[in-house]
């Protein structure tokens, strides 16, 4: 073979790096070149002796023809190195020039860099094409490392979930390295810890959740480690290490070990192992530098990943705290509310009881003493007519006074007068026992109470805003009363409720009648019943105007209110809920359509624990 080809042929080994963070700094591995010479008419291939060291063949084992050299290549490169060689032989190419995986007789492969010049007779007739094999291996190798840890960086970086995170590293290592087991180890307290994930081919044992660190790992151990300390174990058996050390990592099938340790700010935060368990292994100084920086990658994704775990308990500490302020603002409000409305209640209730206290006693004097009044009147009635039958012919003046003050009449309409005085004084006294019953001051405590007199006093109170006006007719109540025990609650403030809801339910007929009159006949319906084992329910309904679907969201909502200024607090209905909800144990419910009115529903315990 002629060796003087080469010159021609020279490989290049300035390929350009990328430049990205992380990079290694690579260069071409400076291996001797294999020559080949390939007889273009015969087919007939020669190599020369540093060919058959680069791949590891006898001269026996040559491949002789051009085909049988061909088939060594890997059939993914093949189509390239067949494309680039036709394009040179075809005078496209001043030089041929191709990368591909040549298989060795161990059954590796080996990347190589293919240069060769065509020779050509006078009429350009390709007789023969030689060059040179260099063996870029090791190159190749580097330039996969780069970029798979630039897969890895990008894929830590890209997920602020720890489990991905440690997940990503272990799969990528273990798949780059070609190693057995690689995983994370996490300090704990007094420098023990535990494997948080590993990643494991083959069948050796898992690691994964082991507690604690061999007998030998020290406190002086883990201060080596947080300087940045490297340990690089090519075989456990021949690297001097304590006998402690070398059973422990038995316990788990290791012969080879590479320890690099994960710092956190100065902080010895864990360690990056990777383990070789079928056979002693040599680890190069590129894939020690491979894991120095996934370790460091891994550091800085885990103290983001940590960050935003922090700035997210920040959050949510906020939002927990913003809601407390806002349950105690609605706490605050809601007894605001039943402060005023308890103020208001207690005054009203007091005037109220006051004046009926002060009717009840005038009324009383009078109901009492008309049945005397008209027993006394029957007397003198008795004694006229006795006198006009005595003395039939009385005299002028007698006669004259008669005729004035219409006796005839008198005497025959006296009596009706004092039945109507009395049906009067009977009504007060009916009214004076509804206000009584209303305000219920007398009844501070819980009692068993019958609700339809509660209903009833409470529609006594209200009967004039039911009474017709000149924009709308009269508002029938209709009473659907089912047979109801007695239920223990606090009477009063049962009638403030049912006078709030009954309230509402008029100001709704109101103003359905202001914005479409001669609508549907007003009526205010309620219905009570037993319902379940020991409750009852009282639903009050109107036909008024209804509520919208805002109105309905903020309904029990303190000082909310959609009358206008001085119409009302927006109390009412909020203290309802307080004193079904709270103070009864009870629901407060409803149903409302826009223009067809609105149900009230209440249900109370008949007993209070």
């Amino acid at each position: 073979m002629n060796d003087s080809l080469t010159g021609i042929v020279a490989p290049s080994p300035d390929d350009p790096v990328s430049s990205d963070e992380p990079q290694f700094h690579l260069a071409l591995p400076s291996s001797k070149e294999g020559l080949w010479d390939w007889n273009l008419p015969t087919g007939r291939i020669f190599f020369n002796v540093n060919w058959q060291h680069i791949l590891g063949f006898t001269e026996a084992e040559l491949p002789q023809t051009f085909t049988e050299f061909e088939s060594l290549i890997h059939s993914e490169d093949l189509a390239l190195h067949q494309a680039a060689l036709q394009a040179h032989i075809q005078g496209g190419t001043q030089f041929y020039e191709s990368n591909y995986r040549l298989r060795s007789p161990t059954g590796g492969y080996r990347w190589i860099l293919a240069r060769g010049l065509c020779y050509r007779n006078s009429d350009g007739t390709p007789y023969r094409l030689a060059g040179s094999h260099t063996d870029i291996t090791s190159f190749k190798k580097a330039q996969e490392q780069e970029s798979v840890l630039r897969l890895i960086t990008d894929q830590i970086r890209s997920s602020l979930n720890l489990t991905t995170i440690w997940k990503t590293a272990v799969n990528q290592i273990q798949k780059l390295l070609d190693t057995d087991r690689v995983l994370i180890y996490q300090f704990q307290d007094n420098w023990k810890g535990s494997v948080i994930v590993e990643k494991v081919v083959g069948n050796w044992g898992s690691t994964l959740g082991k507690v604690g660190a061999d007998n030998c790992f020290s406190q002086e151990y883990a201060h080596l480690y947080q300087n940045g300390r490297v340990r690089v174990i090519h075989d456990v058996f021949t690297s001097q290490l304590d006998p402690c050390h070398v059973d422990f990592l038995q316990k788990f099938d290791v012969r080879s070990n590479l320890i690099v340790p994960i710092i956190i700010k100065e902080e010895l935060w864990g360690l990056l192992i990777a383990h070789e368990c079928k056979r002693s292994r040599h680890w190069k100084e590129v894939e020690v530098t491979l894991l120095v920086h996934v370790a460091k990658q891994l550091a800085i994704a885990i103290y983001q990943a940590n960050l935003y775990d922090e700035s997210q308990r920040a959050v949510q500490e906020s939002e927990d705290k913003a809601h407390e302020l806002e349950l105690a603002l609605q706490k605050l409000q809601k007894m605001q509310a039943q402060l005023i409305e308890s103020e208001k209640k207690s005054s009203i209730g007091q005037l109220v009881a006051g004046i009926a206290h002060e009717i009840n006693n005038p009324v009383s004097f009078i109901y009492g003493n008309i049945d005397f009044a008209k027993s006394y009147l029957t007397d003198l009635l008795e004694l006229v007519e006795l006198y006009q039958k005595k003395f039939p012919e009385p005299g002028e003046d007698i006669e004259q006074l008669s005729e004035e003050i219409d006796l005839e009449f008198l005497q025959a309409d006296c009596m009706d007068l004092l039945d109507s005085m009395k049906y009067g004084a009977s009504r007060i006294r009916e009214i004076v026992l509804f206000l009584r019953t209303f305000s219920r001051l007398d009844e501070s405590q819980m009692k068993r109470v019958n609700l339809h007199d509660g209903l009833e006093s409470t529609l006594m109170i209200i009967n004039y805003r039911l009474q017709g006006n000149t924009k709308r007719p009269m508002i029938t109540v209709n009473k659907n009363y089912g047979v109801l025990p007695p239920v223990e609650c606090y009477a009063g403030q049962l009638n403030q409720v049912f006078m709030n809801i009954l309230v509402n339910g008029i100001d709704a007929i109101d103003s359905a009648w202001e914005n479409h009159p001669n609508r549907d006949s007003p009526q205010i319906t309620i219905t009570t019943e037993k319902c379940h084992m020991q409750w009852v329910r009282i639903s009050i309904t109107d036909n008024g105007i209804g509520m919208s679907d805002l109105i309905r969201q903020r309904l029990f909502t303190p000082f909310y209110s959609t009358k206008p200024v001085g119409k009302g607090k927006g109390l009412g209905l909020s203290l309802c809920h307080a004193i079904i909800v709270d103070h009864h144990g009870g629901e407060l419910s409803f149903e409302s359509e826009t223009g067809k009115g609105t149900t009230f529903t209440i249900e109370l315990p008949l007993h209070q624990s």
